[in-house]
């Protein structure tokens, strides 16, 4: 079954472009992990300081292996971070799936 995890930051004030930048850069490495199937960043229409990203994974252990092995990378370590605070993190089970790509 395919797992959908939902990851929401609040970033400083300023701090949107580093913190857009800072994720794009872990999303890279992201998308060579096993199970890894998609990833999306989203930002409120309302100008509001968050960002969200939303992954697909073949499955609820790839995406806990993916942060184990992110975790042990710590490729941001020693760096002021733009976010505000935790993330808050929601995982589901994707029971339903329709795109249209290409159009």
């Amino acid at each position: 079954m395919v797992t959908v995890v939902i990851v929401s930051h609040e970033i400083q004030s300023g701090r949107m472009e580093e913190a857009k930048a800072r994720i794009d850069s872990n999303g890279a490495r992201m998308a060579e992990a096993e199970g890894f199937i998609s990833r999306i960043i989203v930002v409120p229409r309302d100008g509001s300081n968050f960002l969200s990203t939303v992954t697909q994974w073949r499955g609820f252990a790839d995406y806990t292996n993916w942060q184990e092995e992110n975790r042990k990378s710590n490729v941001h370590a020693g760096t002021e971070s733009p976010y505000v605070g935790s993330p808050n993190t929601q995982i589901y089970d994707c029971v339903s799936l329709r795109t249209k790509l290409g159009d």
